[in-house]
């Protein structure tokens, strides 16, 4: 039996699939199986997938109906049979070594869990995204997630497949968009052991794919980020529940999915100064993305204007109150 498996959600990724699997199948680590799960694309993506696997037999290729990416992680997870279990989003690519030097740690320090950094590709150039932890406590790693000083991304973090069947840990059926922060919450909840690498290992590329549901600010997003919430609310701090909160709102009014008053009927405990504090915070910033929205500029801008905002909001904040600013 492999000791990594690596699973691929595969959905109308035929313009990049490749470079992703070539990424993998030329790892300096050779004890690994690749899962390219097909979650019912229209494209030519399940044809490659098949080209692959007939050309190395570490490849596994499954076809399955159009399920969601949540969904589609399950599956693979689920016919995995290696030790160590990691995902790779189709439109990225892992360095040579990236697998190697995180199964090393793992067994070295006999990790549940071990994270690397990563360079976020974007217009505007590439961003190393340093990823160390407070501490490799799973509480401080849990809590640096929560309140976004980490990534939640499943793709960059190598984790020890027992756990997801000692703890019950499941990626969750109906939700697409931070589905990958509440698997690894849900995981950190458990006490296991964390390690963590200080080296950019992956690339997660903010340009190729321009339908990646993540890109896109839906109805569905907003109660998919709401669903996290209330399920981790009773372990957030305060400082926590307001991020993620805020950016729920944020995103909600970016995309013009509700107005002020349906999002104080979705959070009721919201009230209308909160909101309009929010408008007043980024009233350049939101009529900048309604404007783009309205031309139908490149999705991928608009995230990466928001995405980059919403991550800056709690350093905004710190360093207005440090200054003595207004709040």
């Amino acid at each position: 039996m492999p000791e990594v498996s690596i699973i691929v959600a595969v959905y109308k990724a035929e313009d990049y699939i490749r470079r992703c699997i070539e990424s993998i199948l030329s790892q300096t680590f050779k004890d690994f199986e690749l899962l390219l799960v097909d979650d019912g694309s229209p494209d030519k993506s399940g044809e490659i997938c098949e080209e692959y696997a007939q050309k190395d037999d570490r490849v596994r290729v499954f076809h399955k109906p159009n399920g969601g990416v949540s969904h589609t992680r399950q599956y693979g997870l689920e016919r995995t049979r290696g030790k160590y279990v990691i995902h790779i989003d189709p439109d990225d690519y892992s360095e040579p070594t990236m697998y190697e030097k995180l199964y090393n740690k793992a067994i070295e320090e006999d990790s549940d869990m071990v994270i690397c950094d990563f360079f976020n590709e974007t217009i505007y150039g590439n961003f190393y995204m340093l990823q160390r932890p407070t501490s490799l406590s799973a509480n401080d790693v849990l809590h640096d997630l929560l309140s976004g000083k980490i990534w939640g991304t499943v793709t960059n973090k190598l984790i020890k497949k027992e756990c997801f069947e000692k703890y019950n840990v499941t990626f969750p059926k109906d939700i697409n968009l931070w589905e990958d922060l509440f698997v690894c919450c849900s995981l950190l909840r458990n006490n296991i052991k964390v390690s963590y690498i200080n080296e950019i290992l992956y690339h997660y590329d903010n340009i190729t794919n321009q339908t990646s549901m993540v890109r896109k600010i839906t109805l569905k997003s907003v109660q998919d980020q709401d669903a996290f919430i209330r399920h981790f609310s009773d372990i957030m701090t305060e400082e926590e529940l307001y991020f993620r909160k805020e950016n729920t709102l944020l995103r909600a009014f970016a995309g013009r999915v509700m107005s002020a008053e349906e999002f104080r009927n979705f959070y009721p405990e919201i009230n209308s100064l909160y909101i309009q504090k929010h408008k007043r915070d980024f009233k350049h910033i939101e009529p900048f993305l309604l404007a783009m929205l309205l031309k139908g500029t490149n999705e991928k801008l608009i995230y990466t204007l928001y995405d980059t905002t919403t991550r800056l909001v709690f350093l905004y904040r710190k360093i207005r109150k440090i200054m003595g600013g207004r709040k």
